[in-house]
């Protein structure tokens, strides 16, 4: 998975080859996760413009709030979480009644991990508060615990609502 802030340059086309399609950059801050389990392709746009590719297909453009989805041959768009993918790069995260589940997803970016969620009326309390990037994930997941009055636990890189 990767993010990319790119500069606006007519003459220079950024690309980024994948096994599963091609993405063509017109100046823009994207995201590209390719998928190991599902040989998968997402692309999400931020702002600005690009162009996805399924193997030997034809260019679909996303606008931005646009995410792209490759699976073999099909290729699907949707609307997607902008404020995840916006905190890519950032070193904190400020958040005001959010979904318990939504701020565990920030933290699945950050930190490489999964999302499992055993108890969906748990995944759904609202909660406000700042996390770090640079606090230890099982700290953090300590204090979003005490905070949400859930559960939450750390098992071979899944975070667990319970």
């Amino acid at each position: 998975e990767a993010y990319f802030i790119v500069a606006k340059n007519r003459s220079r086309r950024f690309y980024v080859h994948t096994t599963q399609g091609l993405v063509c950059d017109y100046g823009t801050e994207f995201g590209v996760n390719t998928h190991e389990k599902g040989n998968s392709l997402a692309v999400v746009l931020v702002e600005g413009k690009v162009g996805v590719s399924p193997q030997n297909d034809h260019e679909t453009l996303l606008n931005p709030g646009q995410q792209a989805v490759v699976n073999g041959d099909k290729l699907t768009v949707a609307p997607a979480d902008m404020e995840i993918y916006r905190f890519w790069n950032l070193n904190h995260v400020e958040f005001s009644e959010w979904p318990l589940q939504r701020v565990l997803q920030v933290l699945v970016k950050w930190h490489g991990c999964e999302l499992v969620i055993d108890n969906a009326v748990s995944a759904n309390v609202r909660i406000s508060g700042t996390i770090y990037r640079n606090i230890d994930l099982a700290s953090t997941l300590k204090s979003l615990q005490a905070v949400s009055e859930t559960t939450i636990s750390l098992e071979n890189r899944n975070i667990i609502i319970k």
